[in-house]
Protein backbone atom coordinates (compact mmCIF):
# COMPACT_ATOMS: atom_id res chain seq x y z
CA UNK A 1 0.00 0.00 0.00
CA UNK A 2 1.51 3.14 -0.59
CA UNK A 3 1.61 6.17 1.40
CA UNK A 4 0.62 9.79 0.82
CA UNK A 5 3.49 12.24 0.39
CA UNK A 6 1.96 13.54 4.13
CA UNK A 7 2.20 10.30 5.52
CA UNK A 8 5.78 9.75 3.82
CA UNK A 9 7.35 12.60 4.96
CA UNK A 10 5.27 13.24 8.53
CA UNK A 11 7.77 12.97 12.16
CA UNK A 12 6.54 9.72 13.83
CA UNK A 13 3.42 10.05 16.23
CA UNK A 14 4.96 12.23 19.04
CA UNK A 15 7.34 13.56 18.28
CA UNK A 16 7.23 17.70 17.07
CA UNK A 17 9.27 19.13 13.87
CA UNK A 18 11.11 21.25 15.89
CA UNK A 19 12.45 17.44 17.82
CA UNK A 20 13.24 16.36 14.13
CA UNK A 21 15.07 19.64 13.44
CA UNK A 22 17.13 19.12 16.32
CA UNK A 23 18.24 15.55 15.97
CA UNK A 24 18.94 16.47 12.14
CA UNK A 25 21.28 19.86 13.43
CA UNK A 26 23.11 17.55 15.84
CA UNK A 27 23.75 14.70 13.39
CA UNK A 28 25.54 17.25 10.88
CA UNK A 29 27.11 19.14 13.35
CA UNK A 30 28.30 15.75 14.64
CA UNK A 31 29.22 14.62 11.15
CA UNK A 32 30.19 17.39 9.57
CA UNK A 33 31.02 20.27 11.99
CA UNK A 34 29.75 23.83 12.48
CA UNK A 35 29.85 25.30 9.48
CA UNK A 36 27.96 22.06 7.55
CA UNK A 37 25.44 22.69 9.57
CA UNK A 38 25.50 26.49 9.13
CA UNK A 39 25.41 25.82 5.34
CA UNK A 40 22.15 23.34 5.67
CA UNK A 41 20.16 25.82 7.13
CA UNK A 42 20.82 29.02 4.84
CA UNK A 43 18.53 29.42 1.91
CA UNK A 44 20.47 28.77 -1.61
CA UNK A 45 19.49 31.44 -3.94
CA UNK A 46 16.68 31.50 -6.95
CA UNK A 47 18.35 30.45 -10.34
CA UNK A 48 17.85 34.00 -11.45
CA UNK A 49 17.63 37.00 -9.10
CA UNK A 50 14.94 39.67 -10.50
CA UNK A 51 17.62 41.93 -11.53
CA UNK A 52 19.54 38.94 -13.30
CA UNK A 53 15.64 38.62 -15.34
CA UNK A 54 15.30 42.41 -16.34
CA UNK A 55 19.18 42.04 -17.50
CA UNK A 56 18.11 39.01 -19.83
CA UNK A 57 15.33 41.02 -20.59
CA UNK A 58 16.80 44.12 -21.66
CA UNK A 59 19.61 42.30 -22.80
CA UNK A 60 17.65 40.40 -25.21
CA UNK A 61 15.76 43.24 -26.89
CA UNK A 62 19.07 44.87 -27.91
CA UNK A 63 20.08 41.81 -29.25
CA UNK A 64 16.64 41.70 -31.34
CA UNK A 65 17.56 45.55 -32.61
CA UNK A 66 18.96 45.64 -35.97
CA UNK A 67 22.70 46.19 -36.45
CA UNK A 68 23.38 49.84 -38.10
Amino acid sequence: MAMSDEAMFAPPQGITIEAVNGMLAERLAQKHGKASLLRAFIPLPPPFSPVQLIELHVLKKQLLLPLP
